[in-house]
């Protein structure tokens, strides 16, 4: 039997998508249903995995695609990251600024009065900009749970393409 192929080029694949939801205004809103982007890169990443083994190969086990899913994790928080900075360094916030927009509408329909204090702070973070430490500090508080999701993505991708037994 041959070995089994090499775990980095689908946890790159998985994290590129997972990162581009993560980052792409309004496609980003689909981590809010229980983190399903970074769910999807899980699965995604042990798809393109199970498309790399071959007839030779050892079978595909669900150690590997919790490898996959935890490379994922961590390609796709640095990766998201960084896509995040160029976003906000081109664009600005647009996200929060989407954010306050879907906010002002639902606040005045129903007639709520936000607190001044709150719109200071949206005020004072649409004024800051993006600094190295604030990117290493994203990257450690994101590390954790992006892995936690993408395992499980990569579990629940293993469920789907694991080898049938005959």
């Amino acid at each position: 039997m041959h070995s089994k192929p090499d775990k980095l080029m689908p946890s790159l694949y998985g994290g590129i998508f997972v990162a581009t939801i993560v980052t792409v205004p309004i496609v980003n809103f689909i981590n809010g249903c229980c983190c399903a982007g970074i769910l999807l890169g899980g699965i995604f990443s042990v798809l393109m995995y199970q498309r790399k083994f071959t007839e030779e190969a050892e079978p595909l086990t669900l150690k590997d695609c919790i490898h996959v899913g935890l490379y994922t994790g961590i390609i796709s928080v640095v990766l998201s990251v960084f896509m995040q900075l160029i976003v906000e360094l081109l664009f600005g916030k647009v996200q929060l600024e989407i954010m306050m927009q879907i906010l002002d509408k639902v606040t005045a329909k129903e007639g709520i009065v936000m607190p001044q204090w709150f719109n200071e702070m949206v005020e004072v973070e649409m004024q800051n900009k993006p600094t190295f430490f604030g990117a290493v500090a994203s990257m450690i508080v994101q590390v954790i749970p992006y892995s936690i999701f993408t395992v499980l993505g990569s579990i629940i991708g293993w469920n789907i393409f694991k080898p049938k037994n005959n």
